[in-house]
């Protein structure tokens, strides 16, 4: 074969194992974007169910962690800082955008917290209720079942 066919059969190749590596590249990427998704969804729709509330109100330490991560005094995990960016939505709303385990944890956790930690619950309605202006709906909210 006459060198120049040579070059034009390398060319080709090239391009072709190009295409085909950008191509596995986008279809992995897809792949990638579907199932963060698909994740995120379920997430948003399952958040609260895989935390042991029990086991983070019996526990001073976590609890104090879980407080001061809403009070911005304190280092947030993860799952506090979560918690954190959605107590403005759950007081606005009343809790009507959250599921069920949602609503659950927060009944329960509010209800304790006014119980046990009067001191705590007073500054985290400071810090996101401080006019008052959502109470009457949130306290109406907690106690439904």
């Amino acid at each position: 074969m006459p060198e120049g066919h040579i070059n034009k059969w390398k060319d080709a190749t090239h391009c072709i194992l190009i295409l085909t590596m950008t191509s596995a590249i986008i279809a992995t990427a897809w792949l990638f974007l579907q199932f963060s998704l698909n994740a995120d969804s379920q997430n948003h729709t399952n958040k609260y169910e895989f935390l042991d509330l029990d086991a983070i109100l019996s526990n001073p330490r976590t609890l104090n962690s879980y407080v001061q991560c809403v009070l911005e005094k304190g280092h947030c995990s993860p799952a506090g800082r979560d918690l954190k960016e959605n107590i403005p939505i759950a007081l606005k709303t009343a809790c009507t955008e959250c599921n069920e385990a949602q609503k659950k944890f927060i009944r329960k956790a509010s209800i304790y917290i006014m119980a046990y930690r009067p001191e705590d619950w007073t500054a985290i309605v400071e810090k996101y209720n401080p006019t008052g202006e959502y109470s009457e709906a949130f306290y109406k909210f907690l106690q439904e079942d």
